[in-house]
């Protein structure tokens, strides 16, 4: 098998995830917040490892040069990562969602949008231990989340709410993020969370 750059940056991610020090800082992964023996924190290890697996062996199938799907991308221009077929950017100011989604156009790209387990995990993985907003919303419908052009986030795209989510709390949380690993949120799952009133970092993904 060869291995692209794609599947080889799923690779790196998936170490700096088990392996916190040495991630590389050119993806932006940094010590973690928690470590897991932090009281409260509710990460299994065990569990953790099974799922990078999963997404490593994903990733590196969709990147095998012999069987590489059409319009998978091994390469991405300027700061952007291949991950799982799609390039991404996570960018370095906390901003809300409105102005993480005029910074990522800015870049020819939009908030990223997982369509997939695999994407899904990419994005939380490239995130480095951040919250980080992705472009989807339930600000036209309540409880339909959408992504740009109006295109229904569905429970086959492979997402994982976080437990209790989403809750709208106190009806003012239409957009959905990612949160870092903590007391209640668990590696890779949803939070629907205030558009205007909390500031995270965009997580772009090239158009």
């Amino acid at each position: 098998m060869t291995f692209s750059s794609g599947a080889l940056m799923v690779a790196c991610v998936a170490a700096a995830i088990l392996c916190p020090s040495s991630a590389s800082p050119a993806i932006g992964l940094g010590e973690p917040s928690v470590s897991v023996s932090d009281p409260g924190v509710t990460l299994q290890v065990t569990g953790l490892r099974e799922i990078i697996a999963e997404v490593v062996a994903a990733a590196l199938d969709q990147h095998d040069s012999t069987h590489e799907p059409q319009g998978c991308r091994n390469t991405c221009p300027g700061n952007f990562i291949p991950c799982a077929g799609q390039c991404y950017s996570r960018l370095s100011t906390q901003v809300n969602h409105a102005q993480a989604e005029r910074d990522c156009l800015a870049l020819h790209a939009h908030l990223a949008v997982p369509r997939s387990r695999t994407e899904n995990l990419c994005v939380a993985g490239l995130a480095g231990h951040e919250n980080i907003w992705l472009g989807i919303t339930d600000s036209a419908e309540e409880g339909v989340f959408r992504g740009p052009g109006g295109r229904a986030v569905t429970i086959s795209d492979g997402y994982v709410w976080a437990s209790g989510q989403p809750d709208n709390w106190r009806d003012q949380e239409d957009c959905v993020e990612i949160r870092k690993v903590s007391e209640g949120y668990r590696f890779a799952e949803w939070n629907d969370d205030n558009c205007v009133a909390t500031k995270k970092l965009p997580m772009c993904q090239l158009l």
